[in-house]
């Protein structure tokens, strides 16, 4: 699948990344969320991949695409980042995520 296939990943499955949000607790991080759209999605999780052929800017982009469409999503972003595990084990801080729903 070339690049240009998928220039817009999250405006086609904005309704994918709205369920995820809603099966996540009230209070969950960055790296919670991506390894929950890995499982639920992982076809949009895989399109990412292959727009940005590099993890951390396509994790980057889930990330900035929570908090633009944030108040759309029902989540508000915490002031305090969250220090958790990455999908490489690895303890990263990232963003901590409020559910308002």
């Amino acid at each position: 699948m070339k690049k240009e296939v998928v220039k817009d990943v999250f405006q086609l499955t904005t309704e994918v990344i709205q369920n995820v949000v809603d099966m996540m607790e009230s209070n969950f991080d960055s790296h919670a969320f991506i390894l929950r759209l890995l499982r639920e999605s992982p076809s949009v999780y895989g399109q990412l991949l292959i727009k940005h052929n590099n993890v951390t800017t396509a994790h980057a982009e889930i990330s900035n695409f929570l908090r633009n469409l944030a108040k759309e999503l029902g989540i508000k972003e915490k002031e305090h980042e969250s220090e958790s595990v990455d999908i490489f084990g690895i303890i990263n801080p990232c963003a901590l995520w409020e559910r308002k729903k």
